[in-house]
């Protein structure tokens, strides 16, 4: 039949715990790639013309390693959407923690590479239970908020970033931070009691 789909919206119970629990690390990524040119400079010394490689092998690692959890470490894991989206956030908060406070570029590289491991798990466990937790019905739209998720975030982050980063540097990756801490207490905390798979079956 003609019939459209159920509308699914932001505010539903069953899908706003997930995005609560994962819009900080994709804030933090946006930090992340928008400044990473700007770190190199200035953790590493660097002129702006040597430190073009060198960004681009920051951003090499943190692709590296959410290519690495996603495509290898993850399928082995076996690890369901919960259990995945709360190790994300957790190494995403230690990741993100240490990355501010980097002394070296050696550190900053590490520190990237491990917020793409964060990325490679958080983001699949996201777009998995996010999925999970509404019927048949209704995947063509969580499959839209689940793509807007990330697309939102990085309309703000890329300048709000560059601005904060202009006025004192340690300030975009605090509010990173902050937002990151928030979203893995949700995750701890508003996930708790969700029955994925049961909301899956309704």
């Amino acid at each position: 039949d003609g019939e459209l789909p159920p509308r699914v919206r932001w505010t539903d119970r069953r899908i706003a715990p997930w995005i609560a629990s994962v819009f900080g690390i994709y804030f933090a990524n946006g930090v992340v790639q928008i400044t990473m040119g700007f770190l190199v400079q200035d953790r590493g010394g660097l002129e702006p013309a040597p430190a073009v490689s060198i960004t681009a092998l920051m951003l090499l690692a943190n692709a590296a390693g959410a290519m690495l959890m996603q495509l290898i470490v993850g399928p082995r894991l076996g690890w369901g959407p919960r259990a995945l989206l709360r190790a994300g956030m957790t190494l995403a908060l230690i990741a993100l923690t240490c990355l501010t406070l980097a002394p070296t570029l050696w550190a900053v590289a590490a520190s990237t590479f491990a917020m793409g491991v964060a990325s490679g798990m958080a983001s699949p466990g996201y777009s998995a239970g996010a999925s999970l937790a509404v019927n048949a019905r209704e995947q063509g739209g969580i499959a839209g908020i689940i793509n807007a998720t990330g697309a939102i975030t990085w309309i703000v982050a890329p300048v709000s970033a560059t601005a904060l980063y202009g006025w004192v540097h340690l300030s975009p990756f605090l509010v990173a931070l902050c937002l990151v801490g928030l979203s893995c207490s949700c995750s701890w905390w508003q996930l708790r009691r969700l029955d994925v798979a049961s909301r899956a079956r309704e």
